[in-house]
């Protein structure tokens, strides 16, 4: 269980970075905006957990989690806020469920996995 919930979280973050970069720079651009102030705000948090996502830290995905309730957030004024189009809010909603459920997995698994390593008992 371990290995799905890590392929989720990993899946859904390059997902998540992919879309909205695509979305920003192609998909849907916003002509009121610099490129690179939406990129900054919308893409950049999503680089501060890639390496402990990487690595497999516990601590890191449970972090993360809350960080993917932000693109949740950002899903859903896209699918309530008169979006130009709502199929691209209904991905970024997946998505961002999809990181939200894996890292909460993998991070409650992996977490007492290690527990019971340190404790000593078998895994």
């Amino acid at each position: 269980m371990i290995p799905a919930a890590r392929w989720l979280v990993l899946t859904a973050w390059f997902g998540l970075f992919a879309f909205w970069f695509a979305r920003i720079v192609w998909l849907a651009p916003n002509p009121l905006y610099p490129v690179v102030f939406l990129l900054l705000l919308e893409v950049g948090p999503l680089l501060f957990p890639l390496r402990g996502l990487l690595h497999g830290r516990p601590y890191t995905h449970a972090w993360t989690a809350f960080l993917a309730l932000y693109y949740v957030v950002l899903a859903i004024d896209d699918l309530a806020g008169g979006a130009t189009d709502r199929r691209l809010g209904a991905l970024a909603l997946a998505l961002a469920l999809a990181l939200f459920v894996g890292c909460v997995v993998y991070a409650r698994l992996r977490g007492r996995a290690l527990k019971r390593l340190a404790d000593g008992s078998p895994p």
